[in-house]
């Protein structure tokens, strides 16, 4: 762990200078959207969420991506708390845990279909991995695919 402590900041370093260069040149393309961020700044840029106009346009960008040995997927690392199993059934850890105990807990009503916005936007978002070792050939080349096969598919 000291050895990767010791690595920290330049590893931090290359996936920022990396998803900057990415999301400076794919900004302006139309019909593709980078998600959000609230603290562009702070953000490491371990992954580059794109945001597809649909689910059935996402399935495709990716797979299309992955046939130019670009690394992208479906968003997998986050789950929106109200989805997750023990919050459906409102299981605690403890049963005088007061979340689910109290009035307003057994009154609320957990699932997916307590977020529709999310689950909509987590249906079209493409998720491109990022490295901190990926030279200013990778970089370009993942932008370059990424234009590609957007004009391919979104134009």
């Amino acid at each position: 762990m000291r050895a990767q402590l010791r690595k920290v900041e330049s590893i931090i370093a290359g996936l920022r200078q990396n998803g900057r260069y990415v999301k400076e040149h794919i900004k302006d393309v139309p019909g593709l959207k980078l998600r959000l961020s609230h603290d562009p700044e702070g953000t490491i840029d371990w992954t580059i969420d794109l945001m597809l106009p649909n689910q059935q346009l996402r399935d495709r960008f990716i797979a299309a991506m992955e046939a130019e040995n670009v690394s992208m997927g479906r968003p997998n690392g986050a789950n929106y708390i109200p989805r997750l199993p023990y919050v459906v059934n409102k299981v605690a850890p403890h049963p005088e845990w007061p979340s689910f105990n109290s009035p307003r807990g057994k009154s609320i009503r957990y699932g997916v279909e307590c977020c529709p916005r999310t689950q909509e936007m987590f249906a079209r978002s493409a998720t491109l991995t990022n490295g901190q070792k990926f030279t200013e050939t990778d970089v370009k080349d993942i932008v370059a695919a990424i234009t590609k096969v957007h004009r391919a598919l979104v134009v």
